[in-house]
């Protein structure tokens, strides 16, 4: 087979001229290929019962969670009962002394992260609240230790960190969250807490005659609303985070 014959085309720039080549057969042939391609794999993939790449992965992912699901965490009243013991407590110091310092610093201070001897929380004093934390991370920053640290050695630090409220750090960060309310301390803040201002006397209508009041069956005035107890309405669990700083162990207050 003859190679063929470069032919010079009629026309010039500034006395640049232009050869007419052919593209290689084996280009040629790619480029009909993916049209044939294309042809088959748009109406299959974006239109037919074929899965595209994202699908695919997260029909995987989501198999892979019924297979392995996440244990479930020990309550408040279990994780109490392991942190009566000291050497338990002792032992999730040593691993906050490792891992978390970093973040709310040696006595708890915080720095990166928040400060953990106050008396406001973001997350939740409670026992599970804390682990909970420190098992599955923050969306606003703290990485989940589930995969760096055993679940014992997460109870171990979850005990050791409720034991700081209270404590007196270096350099303490400005406080950040809501006032605390773990259990078996709501009625002591409700008690603490200052009277609510009396309402304001309705204006009267502007009509000639009042508008009647409702009877007990057309629904009377809603109960007012406690706002402390909202807010600290936190989930027991808190989704892991998509990277950003890492900030050590829970914020319990």
């Amino acid at each position: 087979m003859s190679e063929p014959r470069d032919e010079l085309l009629d026309h010039d720039y500034d006395g640049i001229r232009e050869f007419d080549n052919p593209l290689p057969k084996w280009w040629l042939y790619l480029f009909y290929g993916s049209i044939v391609f294309a042809i088959v794999y748009i109406p299959i993939y974006h239109f037919g019962p074929g899965n595209l790449p994202k699908e695919t992965w997260e029909a995987d992912m989501t198999q892979w969670w019924k297979d392995h699901p996440p244990p479930e965490l020990a309550s408040h009243q279990e994780l109490e009962a392991m942190a009566n013991d000291p050497a338990f407590v002792a032992a999730g110091q040593a691993t906050f002394n490792v891992r978390c310092v970093a973040c709310h610093a040696a006595d708890g201070g915080g720095t990166v992260g928040p400060n953990l001897t106050d008396d406001y929380t973001l997350y939740g004093y409670d026992r599970d609240q804390i682990v909970a934390v420190i098992y599955h991370g923050t969306k606003a920053g703290m990485l989940s230790w589930k995969d760096q640290l055993s679940l014992e050695q997460i109870y171990q630090v979850g005990a050791y960190v409720h034991t700081l409220r209270g404590t007196t750090p270096a350099k303490p960060k400005a406080a950040e969250g809501v006032p605390i309310r773990s259990q078996g301390e709501d009625a002591a803040v409700a008690d603490a807490s200052p009277e609510p201002a009396p309402a304001a006397a309705p204006t009267p209508a502007a009509t000639p005659e009042a508008a009647p009041a409702p009877s007990a069956g057309e629904g009377a005035a809603a109960e007012p609303t406690d706002d402390a107890a909202v807010l600290n309405q936190v989930p027991a669990q808190v989704p892991a985070a998509e990277g950003g700083a890492e900030e050590g162990a829970a914020k319990p207050g």
